[in-house]
């Protein structure tokens, strides 16, 4: 019912002229790293997060409900990454990930309670672009993306606060109309609305039949109730028709923002910074709805939370998906050198340019979390491999047979778990040995922040600490000892 009102909502809402599709007939094939400029025009980058944006909600990875028309279509005049992976499961070091291309690790960021900043030794996109002259402009829903844990490094203007996407949009747009006309700029939006999901009330009765009187129904904020880890025995319990409930809530805010981003974009084609511009729309990363047990985020390193939508347009590049796996750390590195620009050193990224131009690179994902259950995985298109800090263990998962990451074959595949158990220990060693980026201490958060970030869900839970290098490596050389010898 609530598919069929939605369908009849959205017909007439795609924003973009119509003639901008004809662009991708008109573009010539990818050509890098010539496509990096365009006659010495200008450049303009905006970077998009959706916080907790799941990226099987958008109909260009299938979904089929249409909650996403204008996503959708500047995802068809894009390069379209099939399998993006994020670095953290929670939306601070994730995010640190995306501007500082470096691991969590690296930069020492710890679980909910404390979470740490961004060292000033990082060099931050932002930092970067407006090293090259370019306005560096943000406006985010705050929480862990606030000024408190570094975000703002770099930044010209950095607006934090609990903003819906319609006035982080209309700060937006505010702050560009500000700008001289041939001022390059940067401009980073965040938005925290798919992760609340509290959609307005027209879409809300778009998209969201009545609960009924299942459990969810009788909470006030549901999302909070299910990204809250003390709730986790009752999540166990919840019904086909809560699961359901809650699916409608997070689609009809997805519908919002995908809204709200039509109209960003729909303007800055008016003004015509569009063509001027790189855009990339990604996640931090996704959200749990029962697929293992659970609900929310920054507990589990499953693709649930992994994969996010990465989409990239750029005028010069001619649309295309991507097959291969690549991360969220390589998007700084994309931008620095779609624009000409050489990349940091110490980023530890690699542009996409040359893989969305069919160049042959695999990119293994490391990926890291601090907070309840200490854990890292390594992912390759083939395999997941998944190690666990508190209570010592391994897995592994046959991506091509197992999508679903349900079954553990490390015992049935003693060789390949050998393969990804000695790379994990050699990014570990790298990266314990590296402490350019460490902070000596982490401030106590203010109970006017904790207060936020606890509305958000981030609350409760064993708070595990990332553990050390020394103590990661402890454990492989612990499953190493009970493994069989290899040939067996």
């Amino acid at each position: 019912m609530a598919g069929a009102r939605a369908a009849r909502y959205h017909l007439g809402m795609l924003r973009f002229r119509p003639d901008l599709l004809l662009l991708g007939l008109l573009l010539p094939a990818l050509a890098v790293p010539a496509c990096a400029k365009r006659d010495g025009g200008r450049t303009n980058v905006i970077l998009v997060s959706i916080d907790t944006l799941r990226r099987d909600r958008l109909g260009t990875y299938g979904h089929a409900a249409g909650l996403s028309p204008n996503l959708d279509q500047l995802a068809g005049l894009s390069v379209v990454f099939e399998q993006a992976v994020t670095q953290a499961p929670w939306t601070l070091p994730a995010h640190a990930a995306l501007f500082t291309s470096l691991s969590p690790s690296l930069l020492d960021l710890g679980h909910f309670a404390a979470p740490g900043r961004i060292s000033d030794e990082a060099l931050c996109l932002a930092e970067f672009l407006k090293g090259h002259g370019f306005r560096t402009l943000a406006v985010t829903a705050g929480g862990f993306v606030s000024p408190d844990f570094g975000f703002a490094q770099g930044f010209d203007e950095y607006q934090a606060g609990p903003f819906h996407t319609n006035e982080i949009v209309d700060r937006a747009l505010k702050q560009l109309a500000a700008l001289p006309r041939d001022q390059s700029f940067f401009l980073f939006l965040h938005t925290y609305d798919v992760h609340r999901y509290a959609p307005p009330p027209r879409f809300r009765a778009a998209w969201v039949s009545p609960p009924g009187g299942s459990v969810l129904g009788r909470e006030k904020d549901v999302a909070h109730f299910l990204q809250s880890w003390g709730n986790r025995a009752k999540v166990a319990a919840l019904s086909a028709a809560d699961w359901r409930y809650a699916g409608e809530l997070y689609d009809a805010s997805v519908a919002f923002v995908d809204d709200q981003l039509g109209r960003l974009l729909q303007v800055l084609d008016e003004r015509g910074l569009l063509k001027d511009s790189l855009v990339i729309v990604t996640s931090d990363h996704g959200e749990e709805f029962g697929e293992h047990g659970g609900s929310g985020h920054g507990y589990n390193l499953y693709d649930e939370n992994l994969r996010v939508p990465l989409i990239l347009f750029h005028r010069p590049l001619a649309p295309c998906r991507v097959a291969p796996q690549v991360r969220l750390l390589d998007v700084a590195p994309t931008i620095a050198d779609l624009l000409g620009l050489e990349p940091p050193a110490d980023w530890e990224g690699t542009s996409l340019a040359a893989i969305a131009g069919g160049a042959e690179e695999r990119l293994a994902a490391l990926a890291e979390n601090s907070h309840t259950l200490a854990l890292k995985s390594l992912r390759t298109a083939e395999y997941k491999y998944i190690l666990s800090l508190r209570r010592p263990s391994e897995a592994l998962f046959d991506l091509r047979e197992d999508p679903g990451e349900r079954n553990d074959v490390a015992a049935a595949l003693p060789e390949v778990a050998a393969r990804m158990r000695s790379a994990m220990k050699d990014l570990i060693r790298r990266n314990s040995a590296n402490t350019k980026y460490r902070d000596a201490a982490r401030e106590e958060l203010s109970a006017e922040r904790k207060a936020e970030l606890e509305a958000l869900g981030y609350v409760g839970g064993p708070g595990a600490e990332s553990g050390e290098g020394a103590d990661w490596l402890a454990v492989i050389e612990r499953l190493e000892a009970a493994a069989p010898p290899a040939g067996r």
